[in-house]
């Protein structure tokens, strides 16, 4: 045969040229054009080895190539080996066999089309080579509209492929999920070993609507997912899981997460323990009703020294709390805010119950303060003290405290027990007084 003789001279004249095939046809009743079509195979076979690597046809010559059966199946794939064009629809390509070096060598436009029909040629399987092509495409996935083009168990297998496909990257497997518009909406989510990073991806785009099951489920396979899902539907989770499926560590948890107050309420409801208030992600509504309805002791040290920056609510709840334990404060030798103590020193509590809380704050006060408030509270025996005087003061737990105090601070010399008519006292020495302020002056 002179075909390939011809055919080697020819692209040693040519050899420049990429677009071989394209240039024939494009005068189709030529004498060459004839001859190269009554010896295509032969002329596959040269090209191929003449081309530089590199061969330019249009789509349309690429094709007939392609779909040619008069061409052996090892010169196309010899052709897609060398070939430049892209093909926009796969199924264009009449030998499946073909496929996968197109998608491999990325020869196929990369459309929702293309990717689902490879799909379904490799069985309903993600191959590698398909996942590779899907992951290498800088557009969206929009499968709105192409996937009515498929049978419903099609797409349904498809969903779940891509559901289950960790090694896609995040884009296009939000993209894919999303528009193809399903979900565990009435079955239940229950698809293991998704990565966590595609979990939240998931009950991000609604594909796991909050279900009593698929909380469940998230409980023992995915629990570091639990939090967004509950926040992604915390009305379904208040109103109608709560009742079902409660469980304490989780809703302690959820009610630090940044969703309204009526919901914590809710929430609240269904937690019967005592619980701590002084959390940072909590409202000065959530705060006072954990005080008020939930609360815990542990709770006192805390708030009755954060009383200034705390709200309005969780103020009024301090106040009672205070009051009503004031002998807890006083004998555990808590420490108290000095706006508290100034709140409630103006109302009508017992003056016994204002010395307690005195106590309390008096080793935060210096001098003047310290005067300050004796005068308020009548305590004219004390005040002696920094006249270098000496009273006798009853022998209680109130007394030796406020005295362990003035010692602390230098304001007495010492004070000691002291018999008299046989009751016992603290006599108290006082120091002279160390300025001349009036007593009056407070800082």
């Amino acid at each position: 045969m002179i075909i390939i003789p011809f055919l080697n001279w020819f692209f040693k004249r040519f050899s420049e040229v990429t677009k071989n095939y394209t240039l024939i046809k494009s005068k189709p009743d030529s004498q060459l054009a004839i001859y190269v079509t009554e010896n295509i195979d032969d002329y596959v076979s040269v090209v191929v080895e003449s081309c530089n690597d590199k061969i330019c046809d249009n789509e349309v010559v690429s094709l007939e190539i392609l779909n040619n059966d008069n061409v052996s199946y090892d010169n196309k794939n010899a052709y897609i080996g060398v070939l430049n064009t892209t093909i926009q629809n796969l199924v264009d390509v009449e030998d499946d066999k073909l496929w996968q070096q197109l998608l491999v060598l990325n020869l196929v436009e990369n459309t929702e089309k293309n990717v689902f029909d490879y799909y379904c040629f490799c069985e309903k399987i993600l191959t590698d080579e398909l996942i590779a092509f899907v992951n290498n495409s800088n557009i969206g996935y929009d499968y709105s509209e192409i996937r009515s083009e498929y049978e419903n168990e099609t797409q349904s297998a498809f969903f779940l492929s891509i559901l289950k496909c960790n090694n896609l990257n995040n884009k296009h497997y939000r993209e894919i999920l999303k528009t193809l518009n399903r979900s565990y909406r009435t079955s239940g989510f229950s698809v293991e070993n998704v990565s966590s990073d595609k979990i939240l991806i998931l009950i991000d785009i609604d594909v796991i609507p909050m279900l009593e099951s698929s909380l469940l489920f998230l409980r023992e396979h995915y629990p570091d997912a639990i939090m967004p899902y509950v926040k992604k539907y915390i009305d379904t989770y208040v109103n109608e899981i709560l009742e079902v499926a409660f469980d304490k560590v989780e809703a302690l948890n959820v009610l630090l997460l940044p969703i309204e107050d009526g919901h914590k309420l809710k929430l609240l409801e269904y937690i019967k323990s005592p619980l701590s208030a002084n959390k940072s992600q909590y409202s000065d509504a959530i705060k006072a009703h954990i005080l008020t309805k939930k609360f815990d002791e542990s709770d006192i040290p805390h708030f009755i020294i954060s009383y200034s920056s705390e709200g309005k609510a969780t103020k009024s709840a301090i106040e009672e709390i205070t009051l009503r334990e004031v002998q807890d404060i006083f004998y555990k030798e808590y420490g108290i805010d000095r706006n508290l103590f100034d709140k409630l020193l103006a109302t009508e509590i017992p003056l016994n119950t204002k010395i307690r809380l005195f106590a309390s704050l008096l080793p935060s006060l210096d001098e003047l303060q310290c005067k300050h408030y004796l005068q308020k509270l009548q305590l004219n025996d004390y005040l002696s003290l920094f006249e270098n005087k000496r009273p006798l003061l009853a022998f209680d737990k109130v007394n030796k405290c406020l005295l362990s105090v003035f010692t602390e601070k230098k304001w007495i010399t010492k004070y000691e027990p002291e018999d008299k008519d046989g009751e016992s006292f603290y006599r108290a020495i006082g120091c002279k007084a160390q300025s001349k302020e009036k007593i009056e002056a407070t800082v």
